[in-house]
């Protein structure tokens, strides 16, 4: 009897300690299937995470909307994130046909420019070890993209004097020099929200500077005593200024005034201006040759750009890519 109790008794502990045992194993499994990071395509068996596609900020759909889409904003999240999806299918193709290459000086050049490791760099950077081996692959992965470019010529690709010169003289407006103004100002300043009686108090000291200029004072020295601006350490100096830098009152009397010329009293949002324009420049298209290195970036970027598409499309041909969000 006491045989049998005893036989049951670790039956029935055996039987808990399994329950036990698959309940741990089971939760294990569970925890590392939800922990596993979701892959969003596989490129010729190299993974891409959803992670590094991130999430699609407000600033972005607004600038999609205001160039005239008329997406819905689930439909225009959906598009922006398979888009930069695709940006990272061409990285990483790149980057895998720059492998294939077996270049040399890749290890040098990534341990110039790597941050090592979390023990010996955590005080400077504050980085895990995970965002470090994140930082250094992504390193990589540019310096294989680089030496591929290279490969084909397409890292800086050359543009001829003639396109250069034909792009200058389709473009010449672009390279404009608006005219400028060199003008001094003594501001009388108001408050955000003036009274009727701040605003006639500071007209009538307005109007007493302004007859002493017209009387001959000197008017630097007026603007270091009575402005109320910064510049008044200057005598009121403002230097070149362009239309725009000033609230659009002052502009409309400073750009209608000659060199020597004092204006009346103009008000702004800032308060009472005397303005004094003491020379002016204006408008001027830059020459060629001090925009040529300009446009070279510029057309070099442009051509880079649609070359590298050209590439990137090529390799997908001969690629084996699988999709896994929608």
């Amino acid at each position: 009897m006491l045989n049998e109790f005893g036989n049951n008794m670790k039956l029935r502990i055996s039987l808990i300690a399994m329950c036990i045992l698959l309940t741990f194993t089971t939760a294990v499994i569970a925890s590392e299937t939800t922990s596993m990071p979701k892959i969003a395509a596989l490129i010729n068996g190299a993974p891409i995470y959803s992670a590094e596609l991130g999430s699609v900020p407000e600033s972005r759909l607004r600038q999609y909307s205001q160039m005239g889409s008329k997406l819905s904003k689930d439909e225009l999240q959906k598009f922006i994130r398979l888009k930069e999806l695709d940006d990272l299918i061409g990285r990483e193709l790149l980057a895998q046909a720059g492998a294939s290459l077996n270049p040399k000086g890749v290890d040098d050049i990534l341990a110039k420019h790597s941050t090592g490791t979390a023990e010996k760099t955590d005080n400077k950077t504050g980085m895990t070890q995970d965002q470090l081996n994140d930082y250094n692959n992504r390193l990589r992965k540019n310096i294989l993209i680089d030496k591929y470019l290279e490969y084909k010529g397409l890292l800086n690709p050359t543009v001829d004097e003639q396109t250069l010169r034909n792009f200058y003289d389709n473009n010449r407006q672009s390279f404009s020099e608006s005219k400028s103004v060199k003008a001094r100002h003594i501001l009388i300043g108001l408050p955000k929200k003036p009274t009727q009686e701040q605003e006639h108090e500071a007209h009538d000291k307005a109007s007493k500077i302004l007859a002493a200029v017209k009387q001959g004072k000197d008017f630097e020295l007026l603007a270091i005593q009575e402005s109320d601006c910064s510049s008044k350490n200057d005598g009121g100096n403002l230097g070149y200024i362009k239309q725009g830098f000033m609230p659009k009152e002052f502009d409309a009397v400073a750009f209608a005034l000659k060199p020597g010329e004092t204006s009346g009293i103009v008000k702004t949002r800032y308060g009472f201006h005397i303005i004094r324009i003491e020379d002016s420049k204006p408008e001027t298209i830059k020459k060629f040759n001090d925009v040529r290195q300009y446009i070279t970036g510029y057309l070099q970027g442009d051509i880079k750009r649609n070359k590298v598409n050209q590439e990137v499309e090529e390799l997908k041909k001969k690629a084996t890519i699988e999709i896994f969000i929608n």
